[in-house]
């Protein structure tokens, strides 16, 4: 379903399928990882246009983007703070998604200073994809008109994606935890 989206709403964007021998990890790709770059395939991915768009790379990618997030990319160090359990799947502009190899679910700590203290944000890769391609195709149609002169987003913009968010999730409170850490309350 989302990458049949992604092909119909973001004809400049590529998910294609990917094998997990284009991994460059120092570690064997975990299993839903794995399923997620073979089914779904992201290749570097911007969704939501030219205002700071959502972000996933190709599989071949992944280590090399682990670099400032995982590890000193000068010493190959883990970072401080940062959990094995952690791989960053993408970004929304700086704060990056973060996969748990554990669970499975995707991450994200919306103030991202270095001291890593990341929440559940979507259950699941899949949900992801389906909010992330949701979220970002507002962003895009609404282009220069999405936030107000403070940089507010605008109540109609809002409204839109929450209603959106809450068919998918079929939660309100869901809905509101997904866009509150995704700054769009």
């Amino acid at each position: 379903m989302a990458k049949d989206y992604i092909n119909s709403q973001y004809p400049d964007e590529e998910a294609r399928s990917q094998s997990a021998s284009s991994w460059q990890g120092p570690f064997i790709l975990p299993n839903k990882l794995s399923d997620y770059y073979q089914h779904f395939g992201p290749v570097d991915l911007r969704l939501g246009g030219s205002y700071s768009p959502f972000y996933l790379p190709c599989l071949d990618e992944l280590w090399q983007y682990q670099a400032g997030y995982g590890y000193d990319p000068g010493s190959g160090i883990l970072l401080e703070g940062w959990s094995h359990d952690w791989l960053a799947i993408g970004d929304d502009g700086y704060r990056p998604f973060i996969f748990s190899i554990s669970s499975g679910k995707i991450l994200f700590d919306p103030y991202s200073d270095g001291m890593w203290e990341p929440t559940v944000l979507f259950s699941s890769l899949e949900e992801m994809i389906q909010i992330l391609c949701v979220v970002g195709s507002i962003i895009a149609s609404a282009d220069n008109d999405l936030r107000d002169h403070s940089l507010v987003i605008k109540r109609k913009y809002k409204e839109d994606a929450f209603l959106r968010v809450v068919e998918m999730t079929r939660s309100l409170e869901k809905a509101e935890t997904i866009l509150t850490l995704l700054s769009w309350y």
